[in-house]
């Protein structure tokens, strides 16, 4: 790895952690070179300003979390495996960002909070967001789709709700992993699938009791 990649991979890393922590606006650029240990000006050489560094964080992750979500739902055959695997990868990504900024994997980061801040940065920021989002939505479609027509997954369910409300169960759960102390997404994430698999399975798997019923849902629901 040469220098000027070093230093610029230094530089993101020292900028994520200051970003997920104190926050962007509380960040600046003084601050991200005194903990590498180089000048401002020579941040410059690499980014042009903090919101290039902001938008290269947020690419950086999306990026690398998108690779391990395919890669995880690839590895399995069953759309319940491959439901699981996404929560699993969602929850072992946050776990990873938890031990570089705090060390600590039993610290939640809440990277919700970081890319909503960040989408008011650039207008490139927001679309990669939205893109992420939209492509896992179209990923969980398909698994969906693929359940029904192997007769384990109930046929009336409208897809587009269901899968809006998938990520919405994960993101919340991480998100209030961070502010509440009996909410521990790790401890807790094998009775999540379970709640989850039972609201999606056919009648015609072994009964369980449902904790949500999807037809019992309004449409006019605000998600």
């Amino acid at each position: 790895m040469s220098k000027k990649t070093n230093t610029k991979d230094k530089i993101l890393k020292a900028s994520l952690q200051s970003f997920l922590t104190v926050g962007i606006d509380q960040t600046s650029l003084n601050q991200i070179a005194e903990k590498i240990g180089i000048k401002k000006p020579s941040i410059y050489y690499h980014f042009k300003s903090k919101e290039e560094i902001v938008k290269n964080c947020v690419d950086n992750l999306l990026d690398d979390l998108e690779h391990r979500i395919d890669l995880s739902i690839a590895n399995h055959t069953q759309p319940r495996e491959q439901i699981e695997a996404i929560f699993e990868c969602i929850i072992d990504f946050h776990s990873g960002l938890s031990l570089l900024v705090y060390d600590n994997a039993s610290y939640t980061v809440n990277l919700s909070s970081f890319f909503q801040r960040s989408m008011l940065e650039h207008s490139s920021i927001h679309d990669r967001v939205q893109n992420y989002f939209h492509a896992l939505q179209i990923k969980i479609i398909l698994i969906l789709s693929n359940g029904q027509k192997m007769g384990i997954i109930k046929n009336n369910l409208n897809k587009e709700i269901v899968s809006i409300d998938l990520i919405s169960r994960i993101e919340g759960m991480i998100s209030l992993s961070s502010l509440y102390s009996n909410s521990h997404i790790n401890l807790q994430r094998q009775g999540l699938y379970e709640t989850v698999w039972d609201s999606l399975k056919s009648e015609q798997q072994p009964k369980k009791k449902r904790i949500l019923d999807y037809k019992s849902i309004d449409l006019g629901r605000k998600w």
